[in-house]
């Protein structure tokens, strides 16, 4: 018996026998036992390096967790949790052993950023109760870490939840009780908040909320972008700069049925998301706030062709629940329109039968 085989026995994988011709699924799915066993190993190996964890250990940690947040807006759900579980088990590992308490809180700082992506990732796939529960996860980890900024981070992000897939409300009232958590902190969890209780108030028809809560939002971007060192990846999940306010001001205009100040801000927005064509969702997400729009407007033609176009350019792991929900607020404010000579339109009825809500998962 070779080497090779040897140790695929010794793992738990069965080698196969060269007198019969494997299928191609057969090796795909040997090949995927391989790497599944191999990551378990690899696992194993690590944890039996260190019984703590040791600085070069946690910058290896922290190093992970940072590209997770640069890559996380940059790939679909799917691929993000297949990346993510496997270093979360890695960081369970040791957060289950003894730790010092300085390197216990990293660890759960840690742990927060990796479940708050991971919830991120179910919420955009529209699995709304593995979200929630996600979310929760992220929330005790951040109260472990015993950090007020990271507890609001949790809260701002779980809005997402809210404004997609539950009442307007739900989200408004998640924002202010981020805002409690920061108070006048400037942070980008505090600028979240803000910016997304205006998105909702929008929902709610509340001129003066949005108006409010987006000149704070304009502040304390501006305030974060000051302290910026020019060298930080703009587009990286959570971090919250002028695209970022843009997206939220275009969301929040448009569903006041505000369309000249939802214009500016859908301009801005796409401009500042121009500078990395691997950054989809938000940009298409604005161009759907341009199509609410146009059936504020009265353009139903218009605006459901737009919101088609906008889901046939969108790579197919792009096109998650978060994209289709918006897409059907275009259906939504069309509704009660005239349509051009008494007729609903083919977009229309197309647009509808693409975007009508699954039940939740």
């Amino acid at each position: 018996m070779s080497e090779l085989a040897v140790l695929l026995d010794s793992s738990g994988v069965n080698t196969l026998s060269l007198s019969n011709a494997p299928s191609d699924n057969d090796l795909l799915g040997r090949d995927q036992l391989v790497r599944d066993d191999a990551e378990q190993i690899r696992i194993r190996l690590e944890s039996s390096l260190s019984e703590s964890a040791s600085p070069a250990r946690m910058e290896l940690v922290e190093q992970q967790v940072a590209h997770h947040l640069g890559e996380h807006t940059r790939i679909g759900p799917d691929r993000a949790l297949d990346s993510l579980l496997p270093d979360l088990a890695d960081v369970q590992a040791l957060a289950a052993r003894r730790q010092p308490v300085f390197v216990h809180r990293r660890l759960s700082t840690a742990t927060t950023m990796l479940t708050l992506l991971i919830a991120d990732a179910y919420m955009k796939l529209q699995r709304v109760t593995g979200a929630r529960r996600w979310y929760g996860t992220a929330l005790l980890a951040a109260r472990d870490a015993d950090d007020s900024a990271l507890i609001a981070l949790v809260l701002a992000q779980q809005t997402m939840l809210a404004y997609y897939y539950e009442p307007a409300q739900s989200a408004v009232a998640l924002a202010r009780r981020a805002r409690a958590f920061v108070a006048d902190h400037v942070c980008d969890a505090a600028a979240l908040a803000v910016a997304a209780e205006a998105r909702a108030l929008g929902k709610l028809g509340d001129v003066r909320g949005v108006r409010e809560a987006l000149e704070l939002a304009g502040r304390l971007t501006e305030k974060l972008a000051a302290r910026r060192d020019g060298q930080e990846d703009q587009y990286a999940a959570f971090r919250f700069g002028p695209g970022r306010l843009h997206l939220y001001a275009s969301g929040a205009w448009a569903n006041l049925g505000d369309a000249a100040r939802a214009r500016v801000a859908q301009d801005a927005a796409l401009r500042a998301y121009a500078g990395d064509e691997r950054v989809v969702i938000d940009p298409a997400l604005v161009r759907l706030d341009q199509a609410v729009t146009e059936a504020h407007r009265g353009d139903v033609v218009g605006a459901t062709t737009l919101a088609l176009a906008v889901l046939a350019e969108l790579p197919p792991t792009h096109r998650t629940g978060v994209v289709l929900t918006r897409a059907h607020d275009v259906v939504t404010a069309t509704e009660g329109l005239p349509h051009p000579g008494g007729r609903v339109p083919d977009t229309v009825r197309e647009l509808r039968s693409l975007t009508t809500p699954v039940a939740h998962r």
